[in-house]
């Protein structure tokens, strides 16, 4: 099975045909391995192995199961998709937290044990004011990501959400046909400092074994949910790849960049040192969170990583600058354009008229396979260039929902990798193995940054008060600097960057 699957073999079918209901029933190898890494580790010190062949593997049709069987091939062949093109038949998106209706913030803080004064900040660091709560609402994301793609990675801490909002029965079929991926890493990132300290940094740390997928999402469920821990925690991928040592580096030389400082609202007096005051903790830990997102989605080849405006934005100014676009030439201004001002298709607004169910079992039919085919073979290409396909999309929504909609408006413009569709690569210079792929349903990024480096401002005016800091604009910086406070921490809101 191990040598069926490995990376250089080429594809290989487990077929079976079921005599009880009729129906062929296929697997990849590469499908099965991938399950049996995930639900039994040990499986190849065994000398037999149990593998599933469940309903949806079944096709009654000898045409719908040669159909199926040539995207399963296709699949298996496709080399590129996620890293240098889209998927041609599986594409997958990476989904940041999942907010439910009314929660926008993501920041806590812990105290650690054995220590009476360190403290841990975790999440990816939203606060109240940060975020359009319309915009990240989990009922929108997931509608529009299982309509858009095959294949819908989410945080691990996020299923909760997916049980209230999809119910036990759906979401755990999503889990078992591979729709709805949980994800988790084996170490994490937060911002460690000491009470009384006016400086911190960014840390790893290990998840103790009581701390384990199962025990943390026990924490997290409500009480009739629990009875659902052990399939869900079975259900969690942890991917090969993302490791949170490098991303503290990545994050680290991030947080030295002049360009990222300013867009993020960082103080821009960073000296020889990266610690960070402790009440800019969760702007680093918002860097760190991107960069997590983007090592997940290259590691499990997700097509799109879907991100809020402010951290699409965030992440349009670390790609853009590492790929030194010259701004002389005019299809930079396009790439602008694409990166940082336009959105992804809100097909959350459907959500108005269908429920979240109806557009669960939707997103399954032929026609929602027909629909994702046109949108990735003949849309997308053409989103790049900023064609108006507003009317063309709405026609296909309507095919797709059998409803009128042109109550609706949608952003249909898309940010994302695909730096070929701006321009020559003479133009572009050399692309980076690691593209940009994002996307958020926001149609305007940069006002979005700009209204959250204000809220930050605020913030942490009052997180200085709070720490007993009495600070007068030219006084020395509490952040310990050596700038003067109005030109450091106590800048203002006139005073922030913008493009």
């Amino acid at each position: 099975m191990a040598l069926w699957a490995n990376q250089f073999a080429s594809p290989l079918i487990l077929a079976l045909w079921s005599v009880a209901d009729g129906k062929f029933r296929f697997r990849s190898a590469r499908d099965v391995v991938e399950e049996l890494e995930r639900t039994s580790p040990n499986w190849r010190n065994q000398d037999y192995v149990n593998v599933n062949y469940r309903s949806h593997h079944g096709y009654t049709t000898p045409a719908e199961a040669l159909d199926q069987l040539s995207r399963t091939v296709k699949h298996e062949l496709d080399q590129h998709g996620g890293v240098e093109a889209i998927h041609s038949t599986r594409r997958r998106i990476v989904l940041t937290t999942l907010f439910p209706s009314g929660r926008v913030s993501t920041s806590e803080t812990l105290g650690l044990s054995g220590s009476h004064d360190a403290k841990l900040i975790l999440g990816e660091g939203w606060i109240e004011g940060d975020i359009d709560s319309y915009e990240v609402l989990a009922l929108h994301v997931l509608a529009a990501s299982l309509l858009l793609y095959e294949e819908v990675w989410v945080p691990f801490n996020s299923l909760r959400t997916c049980l209230d909002l999809l119910g036990d029965r759906l979401t755990l079929d999503l889990l078992d046909r591979g729709r709805l991926r949980p994800y988790s890493v084996n170490r994490g990132l937060g911002f460690h400092y000491f009470e009384g300290a006016t400086t911190g940094r960014l840390v790893t740390f290990e998840h103790v074994s009581e701390n384990s997928i199962a025990h943390r999402l026990k924490n997290g469920l409500r009480p009739e949910q629990v009875v659902h821990v052990k399939s869900l925690a079975k259900a969690v991928t942890i991917p090969a790849g993302p490791d949170a040592d490098s991303i503290r580096t990545e994050t680290l030389i991030d947080l030295r960049k002049p360009n990222i400082r300013a867009i993020l609202g960082l103080r821009p007096h960073l000296g020889n040192t990266d610690e960070e005051p402790f009440w800019d903790a969760q702007l680093v830990n918002r860097m760190a969170s991107m960069n997590l997102s983007s090592a997940v989605a290259a590691a499990v080849r997700a097509d799109a990583i879907q991100l809020e405006a402010g951290m699409s934005r965030l992440s349009s100014e670390k790609y853009y600058h590492s790929l030194g676009l010259d701004r002389r030439f005019a299809s930079t201004t396009m790439f602008d354009s694409v990166l940082r001002t336009t959105g992804a298709p809100d097909l959350g607004q459907l959500t108005q008229k269908i429920s979240l169910q109806e557009l669960c079992s939707l997103s399954d039919t032929i026609r929602a396979q027909d629909f994702r085919d046109w949108f990735w073979s003949s849309a997308a290409g053409l989103l790049g260039t900023g064609s108006s396909l507003t009317q063309t999309f709405l026609k296909q929504v309507e095919t797709l929902v059998n409803q009128d909609i042109r109550a609706f408006r949608f952003s249909v413009d898309l940010k994302f990798r695909y730096l070929e569709s701006f321009g020559s690569p003479y133009i572009l210079g050399p692309i980076a193995d690691r593209k940009p792929a994002f996307a958020s349903t926001s149609a305007n990024a940069e006002a979005t940054i700009s209204r959250q480096r204000m809220n930050w401002t605020m913030f942490r005016t009052n997180a200085i008060k709070n720490a007993g800091y009495a600070t007068l604009p030219y006084d020395t910086c509490p952040c310990l600097s050596g700038a003067k406070f109005r030109f450091c921490c106590g800048r203002p809101v006139s005073k922030l960057w913008s493009h």
